[in-house]
């Protein structure tokens, strides 16, 4: 009998829990994230934007990475770029992103 009250008490204290702490602890574990794309934005649509090199970019080769918008990605390019490198996204195919070092303009 015992047993079977303390599971009742458990089962509607948890779902009060959840009904009442739901947006505090949806907030909570959302955490922080960095370059949110607005609505109007396509994800898929990243011509154009930065990222920097994480990983030695070895043009053909699957171990070039970047990070960008706060997630590490597979990257390639023409050319090879050393890590520390600010590129430019050229396109975005599946999971990995073409990139192009960035000129440096001098002033």
């Amino acid at each position: 009998m015992v047993e079977g009250c303390q599971l009742i008490v458990f089962l509607v204290s948890s779902v009060a829990s959840l009904v009442l702490f739901r947006k505090q602890g949806k907030n909570y574990f959302q955490g922080r994230v960095s370059g949110k794309v607005d609505d109007v934005s396509r994800l898929d649509d990243v011509r154009g934007e930065r990222a920097m090199v994480v990983e030695e970019i070895i043009p053909n080769s699957l171990s070039g990475k970047v990070e960008f918008r706060g997630t590490v990605w597979n990257a390639d390019a023409d050319t090879t770029i050393s890590k520390g490198t600010p590129v430019e996204v050229v396109e975005r195919t599946d999971l990995t992103l073409k990139v192009k070092p960035i000129s440096q303009r001098k002033s």
